[in-house]
Formats: structure tokens, C-alpha cells, sequence
């Protein structure tokens, strides 16, 4: 059975994406909600981010969020990275054009030690030489930088150097040093977690430390040594705290660190071959077996040409980002394709301790009005009552003034840009995030014995995380003749699909045969949301339509259904192909 997460991948530009697979044998964090693009600023992620750890400092509505997008770091203020704004508008850190900075700099984690002054931050960067020889501009020799700001991280300075792998190379001799620092405050002690590349041994995670009142002096930080102590921080020795977990998993990388007050531990998200694992610890120091939190679609060291590609974690607590993680928290990171030339983007999961129970439902009194808080939009919320939405300064009126017609509002989970607006009154109900296509269609049928008397219709409409609606009822099958192709294009192309019969598929100038002219295999073909891909039908295929968040459940059903009724004969196996966003494959397996 393949696993869900792999058709997510592309499906970042169309909003919500399919739920993925969850193995935590721990129980103690888990994904629950679907994998959705990730607001920024009220608008989709900008391209290449984030490109390291998500740093956060502050609280509520000054919260300041680092972004790095390329080779460049934006500071954004605000109690979401949804509903942040650029502060200020140019980076506030890139390359430094010579050095250990040389070709990148990233900022990955700030703090700020308790007793200085309120606009007092310390940073700690990703930073990179690259080789300049030959082409050969992906190696490169990392390293953590320090440094220091005075003004709330608008301006930053350099303090040095932190931390240098214990091999002295240089950047042309592979993927090299140390970096993706993952820091925070722990009693008297700065703790800041990196992934060592030293070459001829395995990419783990270790750690430095410092006192929090030489936080800002780099020379102040000690690598730990295990039984031998702690070393120099640059140059110096080091064991790995947090291990790979086992052979096959290849490398620990990318950590992401934090207290978390409802388990009364600190976690680490983190990435291996395979996937986001979690683990614990007591001291920072000693770490328990590592858990699956997530699944990548391929194995990291399988991946070629277009397989996505997902990287950079960042736990963070939803009501409080800044702040340890908690019961409720969102998992950011990166989805792009493994080839490169594609940008990658934000996107995050919603990551709980076991399952929340659903807010209260929310009457919206006539004139009044109701938008989704941070905490709220984990959950998806089904409206009934005319409506209008306000996102980014627009409002569109979604009732018809017609009292025999009836309206049912989805938000989908993640939202938290939208406005509900209710001359008449309204009522909000939250549900699971998986329960919005169910919930939507029962408020509909109770709708439609109502509309203050004799209903003669109910429109649905749904709003992605970012705002924009992307489905009503869904439409009738689409049956294709023999020698008939389609492509779903206008309101069509708002929906994900899934097509049985022999077809070939054409994206761009190339067409594909998917089928092999066996009587006993069957076809099955899932269109993401938007896919540019024209399906060809010699001998006739129907196409189903689904919400983009449910091509995963309707690829399944229309498996199911094949192998029920035999493929037309005997049916002795089912591929399944599904195409993203891009027209690229992303899943092709045999069920």
C-alpha cells in the first residue's frame, strides 16, 4: 500500500494537501491535520524558503519571525507568519562576500538572555563558502556564525565564527562542516544543537554551550566530548548527541529543539533518510530512540529528476511560536523537487499531543463578524448563513438575497486570513481537519430542509489557507469516448480527479502510454488540483471528481472498484498513477 504523503509533494500551489501517513510509536506528537501551504505575510510562500531552520522571538502581535528565502533573511513581526508583515523591507542578513560567510548566511535561531536590554537579540547562522573551481558550486564548507543585534533584529553584526567541524577541510572537498544551529535557553546555559558533516563518519547532530552571560562572545562556547567533557567550539572534538537511529537511516540532520511544557521534556524534530523523527530528552544531552513524526515520499538517498523533496523542520507551538511547544504546535517545513531549478516552498502540518478537543462553535450575531484566531485555525470550520469573506482587504458577498437558497461556508484548516462577515447572522461549527468534506455535506442537507421554508437549492463553498475558495458541490462524472481526450480546465480545474480506463497523457509536447494492453491490470489515473495534463482515451475512461485534499481516498476507491469488478475479466493488479501540479509523476505503483 503506498503511503499518502507521496502525493502531497506538488500539491503545495493548489492548497490543502492529502494527509499523510503517521507512525509514532510513542504517541507523544503526532500529525493530524492535512499537509497545507503555509501562509506568509497573507500570501503564498516566497520561492527558495525556508532555506534552514525558522527562527521566532517575541510574543502575540510582536513576534518576530526569520525567514530565509535563498541566501537572504527577512525579519517579519507579527502573532502568525500568516498575518505578519516585513519589518523592515530590505534582508536583514545575507552573504558577507568573503570568509566563513562568504557565499550564505541564514539565520536559524535567536534568543535573548533574560536581564538585557528588550531589543537585544543573539543569533546564530547557517553559513557557507562555496568552491569556485571547475563548477563545482555545490560544495561547500559550512559552518555556525554568531551575531548580535541591538534594535529587535532589525540590523544585525557580525560576532565571528561559533562553531567549525573538528577536520579542518575546505569547500571543495564535498558537502562539508557544520550547521542548521537549533538554539535555546536552558537555565544558566545557551544550548545550540548542529549537524556535523565531518567527512569519513556518519552526519549527526551535536552540541555547544555557553553561560548565558558569555552568550555573545564566540570563543565563550564549548562542544560536548561525552566522558572527555567539553572541547573548543571551533575545531575542537565532539560526539553526537542525537544519533542517526539506525544504519539504514543513513544521517540526523536539520534539528529543531524545544521545551515542551505539556510533556514537561525537551523534543527534537529532526531529519533522517527516511524521514521527520522525534525523539526526547531530560538533560539535552542524553536523547531517547527516535520516532517517525513523518514520512518522506522516497528515501532521500533514492531520489532523482523530479521526486519531491522535503527538508528543513521547525516545531513550533501554535498559540505561542516563540515559546516552548505544547500541546498544540505546527510543523513547518520545505517541499520542492529533488532535481532543483524548481523553487521550494513553506508548507506545515499540524503536529498535536494526542487529539485536542474542538473549540466552542461561534454564533456571529447579525452585523457581526468572526475570524478564525491562530489556535482556532488548526481546526476546519463549516458556516451556514449568508456570509460574505473578507481576505486581504476584499470582501466578496457569497449569498444571493434569494430566501430560497441556502449556503454552506467551509474554511479550511490553516486559515486564518479570512473574515466571516454576517448581516443576518450565522453560526460556525468546528470539526476534525479530515471531517470537512463530511461536515460541509451534512450542514447541506440540513440546509436544504430549511432556507426559511421551501429550499431550492444550497450552495457550498470552500476557502483554502490562503484564502481563496476552491470548491462547491463537486461536479458530475466526465465520460470520455473512445478516442476522446480532456483536460480539465475553467471551474473543472479547481478539482482533483480520478480517471479509470486505458488512457495515455500527454504534459507538454510528451504523451505518456500508461497502460499495458493486459486484460487483467486495470488503470487508474489521479489528477491533482491544476495538473496540465491532456488524458487521451482509445477505448474510453471516465474521470471522478474529488476535493483537492481527497484524491488520496478517491485513487483508493477507484482502485478498490477495479479490482471488485475485475478489471472487465480478471483482475490481478491495479496501477495506480498520479500527477502533480508540475505535470510530474508522483506516484506510479502496482496495487
Amino acid at each position: 500500500m503506498r503511503a499518502k504523503v507521496v502525493v502531497v509533494a506538488v500539491l503545495i500551489a493548489a492548497g490543502s494537501l492529502a494527509s499523510p501517513n503517521i507512525s509514532n510509536g510513542a504517541n507523544i506528537l503526532a500529525i493530524q491535520g492535512p499537509i497545507e501551504a503555509a501562509a506568509v505575510a497573507g500570501a503564498a510562500s516566497p520561492p527558495w524558503t525556508p532555506d534552514t531552520r525558522i527562527a521566532v522571538y517575541g510574543s502575540g502581535s510582536a513576534t518576530e519571525w526569520y525567514l530565509v528565502q535563498a541566501t537572504a533573511t527577512y525579519r517579519y513581526v507579527g502573532a502568525s507568519l500568516a498575518t505578519a508583515h516585513r519589518d523592515p523591507s530590505n534582508a536583514v542578513i545575507g552573504p558577507s562576500g568573503s570568509g566563513y560567510a562568504r557565499d550564505y548566511e541564514g539565520i536559524s535561531s535567536v534568543v535573548h538572555p533574560a536581564g538585557t536590554a528588550s531589543g537585544y537579540r543573539i543569533g546564530f547562522t547557517h553559513a557557507e563558502r562555496h568552491c569556485t573551481t571547475g563548477g563545482q558550486t555545490w560544495q561547500t564548507l559550512a559552518s555556525v556564525g554568531l551575531i548580535t543585534s541591538t534594535d529587535a533584529g532589525r540590523t544585525w553584526v557580525r560576532k565571528g565564527q561559533l562553531v567549525t567541524s573538528e577536520t579542518p577541510t575546505t569547500e571543495c572537498v564535498g558537502f562539508t562542516g557544520v550547521g542548521q544551529p537549533s538554539a535555546l535557553i536552558s537555565g544558566s546555559y545557551v544550548d545550540v544543537f548542529f549537524t556535523d558533516w565531518t567527512p569519513n563518519r556518519p552526519n549527526q547532530i551535536s552540541v555547544v554551550r555557553a553561560p548565558v552571560a558569555s552568550a555573545a562572545i564566540a570563543s565563550a562556547y564549548r562542544k560536548y566530548d561525552g566522558a572527555a567533557g567539553w572541547t573548543a567550539a571551533r575545531g575542537g572534538a565532539d560526539v553526537a548527541v542525537i544519533a542517526r537511529p539506525t544504519t539504514a537511516d543513513a544521517y540526523a540532520a536539520s534539528p529543531s529543539v524545544s521545551w515542551n511544557a505539556t510533556l514537561g521534556t525537551y523534543i527534537a524534530v529532526f531529519e533522517t533518510n527516511f524521514g521527520f523523527d522525534l525523539a526526547t530528552s531530560a538533560n539535552l544531552l542524553s536523547w531517547s530512540t527516535a520516532n517517525r513524526l513523518l514520512t518522506f515520499p522516497k528515501p532521500k538517498a533514492t531520489l532523482t529528476g523530479s521526486d519531491p523533496w522535503w527538508a528543513y523542520p521547525t516545531l513550533l507551538s501554535t498559540s505561542s511560536p516563540a515559546g516552548a511547544t505544547d500541546s498544540s504546535n505546527y510543523l513547518y517545513f520545505a517541499i520542492g523537487t529533488w532535481a532543483g531549478g524548481t523553487p521550494h516552498t513553506l508548507v506545515r502540518a499540524w503536529a498535536p499531543i494526542g487529539t485536542p478537543s474542538l473549540p466552542t462553535a461561534v454564533t456571529i450575531a447579525p452585523g457581526g463578524s468572526w475570524q478564525p484566531s491562530v489556535a482556532a485555525s488548526v481546526f476546519a470550520w463549516v458556516c451556514t448563513g449568508d456570509v460574505a469573506v473578507t481576505v486581504g482587504g476584499v470582501s466578496t458577498a457569497l449569498y444571493d438575497n434569494d430566501p430560497r437558497t441556502g449556503l454552506v461556508l467551509g474554511l479550511s484548516p490553516g486559515l486564518e486570513l479570512a473574515t466571516v462577515k454576517a448581516p443576518w447572522g450565522a453560526s460556525c461549527a468546528p470539526v476534525y481537519p479530515s471531517g470537512l468534506a463530511a461536515a460541509e455535506s451534512s450542514a447541506a442537507a440540513r440546509a436544504a430542509s430549511g432556507c426559511g421554508g421551501s429550499c431550492l437549492s444550497v450552495t457550498t463553498i470552500t476557502y483554502d489557507q490562503l484564502g481563496h475558495p476552491i470548491s462547491g458541490p463537486l461536479p458530475a462524472p466526465v465520460r470520455l469516448g473512445p478516442g476522446v481526450s480532456w483536460k480539465p480546465t475553467g471551474s473543472m480545474s479547481t478539482f482533483a480527479w480520478a480517471c479509470t480506463g486505458d488512457v495515455k497523457a500527454t504534459v507538454g509536447s510528451v504523451t505518456s502510454v500508461l497502460y499495458d494492453n493486459l486484460p487483467s491490470t486495470g488503470l487508474v489515473v489521479g489528477l491533482v488540483r491544476g495538473a496540465p495534463v491532456t488524458l487521451i482515451a482509445p477505448w474510453g475512461a471516465t474521470c471522478v471528481a474529488a476535493a483537492p485534499w481527497d484524491l488520496g481516498a478517491a485513487a483508493d476507491s477507484a482502485v478498490a472498484s477495479l479490482r471488485a469488478s475485475g478489471c472487465g475479466t480478471v483482475c490481478v493488479s491495479v496501477r495506480e498513477i498520479e500527477y502533480g501540479i508540475d505535470g510530474s509523476v508522483v506516484v506510479d505503483v502496482w496495487r
